[in-house]
């Protein structure tokens, strides 16, 4: 069921932006360790309901880049947010920037290890390509 911008449905698809390849894994799944977030700080997703692929493009470059920093995005992974809940991970749509969704994890590390290693194994296939998992911009 697709929603409006600002609220999550059980069936809703977030989006990891990616900007190094190192990140990823040969299959373009990001490496858990790039989802753990610090202790007291949320991973910074983006809900994607209703987009195209370039309009995910678009948006990452206009609220997720930052050229100051040479942080520009490369492409990114899908996740869906059914079982977030399940391995102890909590969204909050806060929508600054548009559309960003904020994943906070137990305050326990090896808690927070092990819940992004399960996000990790749920990222959603994109293509066929060697790297199913990872949508490259062009």
């Amino acid at each position: 069921m697709a929603t409006q911008a600002g609220e999550l449905g059980v069936d809703s698809v977030l989006a990891k932006f990616v900007f190094r390849n190192s990140e990823l894994r040969p299959d373009g799944r990001v490496k858990s360790r790039n989802l753990v977030p610090r202790a007291g700080e949320a991973l910074s997703v983006t809900d994607i309901d209703g987009l195209e692929d370039d309009q995910i493009c678009a948006h990452g470059r206009k609220y997720v880049d930052n050229p100051a920093i040479d942080r520009d995005s490369i492409g990114y992974c899908k996740y869906p947010i059914s079982g977030l809940s399940d391995i102890s991970i909590t969204p909050d749509y806060d929508n600054s920037p548009p559309r960003h969704v904020s994943l906070y994890f137990p305050d326990d590390l090896a808690k927070r290890k092990e819940a992004a290693l399960l996000l990790e194994r749920q990222a959603i296939k994109c293509n066929e390509s060697n790297r199913p998992y990872f949508v490259q911009f062009a």
